[in-house]
C-alpha cells in the first residue's frame, strides 16, 4: 500500500490517493516522490499517511525531506499537516530492525511501529529512538489484516493475488495486509478523528495528543515512554478523543478511567442527549 493522502475514519471526509510508484512498486525517480508529497498537501490533504519507506536509516534525499517538512510546516494554511510513516520492516536485504528507516526517522514525521495482538512487537518492526507509537498489525499471512486493495495492476501488489477467500467478489483484490504498512493507517486514521473534533491545532499538537494518550500498560507489562521498541505506547483512539474532548472529567490525570466514563454517562443522560425506549 503505497500512498500519501488524507486518511479518515469519518463518513464525510475525502481520501486523496496519490500514486507514486509503478505496478512493480518502483518510482521512476526520487523527484517524483517529492512532487507527489508536495501535490498532496498543496491540493487539500490534511493528513499524510505513508506506508512506504527506504531500506536505510542514513539515506536522505534533500528534495523529499524538504517536501515532507513543507507539508508539516506549510500545509493546512500554515498549521501543518501531520505526516505519518511506517517505521519500516526488516527484509532479507535489510535484516537489522534496530533503527527507524528514512523518512520515518525525520523529526517532523510521526513514526509508527507494529505489534501483535498481545502487544509484543513484531520481529520485523523497525525500532529506535525515533519511534513515536505502536499499533496492531499482522505478519500478513497467518494473522492477516483485511482490506480492499485496488483491482488488477493498479493495486498494491498485482503479482500476489492469492489472499482472498474462494467466494470473494474478485481475486484481483489483495485482501490481506500487514507489516508496519498496516499499522501506520491505524494511527493516521486516529489523527483524523482528532482533527474532526478540533481543526485548530498545529501538526505538533496532534502528535502530542497521540503520544500522551497512548497506552503504556501493555498486555505483557508497563513501559516508561519514550521506549525504543514501543515509542510512547499503543495508540488508543478512545483515549485520544477523550483527551481532546477534556475527557479527564474528574481531573485525576487519568483519561478514560471508570469514573470518567460514569460521569460522562451521567452528563449525557442529564442533558437529555440519549433517550431510552422500553420495548
Amino acid at each position: 500500500m503505497s500512498s500519501t493522502g488524507l486518511v479518515s475514519m469519518g463518513p464525510t471526509i475525502m481520501i486523496l490517493p496519490i500514486q507514486m510508484f509503478d505496478t512493480n512498486g518502483v518510482a521512476t525517480s526520487n523527484d517524483q516522490i517529492a512532487e507527489a508529497v508536495t501535490y498532496a498537501y498543496t491540493n487539500g490533504a490534511d493528513i499524510l499517511s505513508n506506508s512506504w519507506g527506504y531500506g536505510s536509516r542514513t539515506f536522505d534525499y534533500p528534495a523529499l525531506t524538504e517536501a515532507l517538512e513543507g507539508a508539516a510546516v506549510f500545509g493546512r494554511n500554515g498549521l501543518g499537516c501531520p505526516v505519518f510513516f511506517s517505521s519500516g520492516n526488516t527484509t532479507p536485504f535489510y535484516p537489522d530492525p534496530s533503527y527507524v528507516r528514512y523518512p520515518a526517522r525525520l523529526p517532523f514525521v510521526f513514526a509508527v511501529g507494529a505489534t501483535q495482538m498481545n502487544d509484543i512487537r513484531w520481529g520485523y518492526s523497525c525500532y529506535g529512538p525515533e519511534l513515536d507509537i505502536i499499533a496492531p498489525s499482522s505478519d500478513g499471512v497467518t494473522i492477516p489484516v483485511w482490506g480492499l486493495d485496488q483491482m488488477d495492476n493498479l493495486g498494491w501488489n498485482p503479482t500476489y493475488m492469492t489472499d482472498c477467500p474462494p467466494l470473494a467478489n474478485d481475486v484481483n483484490y489483495d485482501c490481506h495486509f500487514g507489516g508496519t504498512s498496516a499499522a501506520c493507517p491505524v494511527v493516521s486514521g486516529t489523527a483524523a478523528l482528532l482533527m474532526s473534533k478540533d481543526t485548530t491545532l498545529n501538526f505538533q499538537g496532534y502528535y502530542y495528543l497521540l503520544r500522551y494518550s497512548a497506552v503504556t500498560d501493555l498486555d505483557w507489562g508497563t513501559i516508561t515512554p519514550p521506549n525504543n521498541q514501543y515509542g510512547y505506547g499503543r495508540v488508543d483512539a478512545f483515549r485520544s478523543i477523550l483527551s481532546i474532548s477534556r475527557g479527564d472529567i474528574n481531573n485525576d490525570n487519568v483519561i478514560g478511567s471508570a469514573i470518567d466514563l460514569t460521569l460522562m454517562v451521567d452528563y449525557i443522560l442529564e442533558a437529555g442527549l440519549l433517550h431510552f425506549q422500553v420495548l
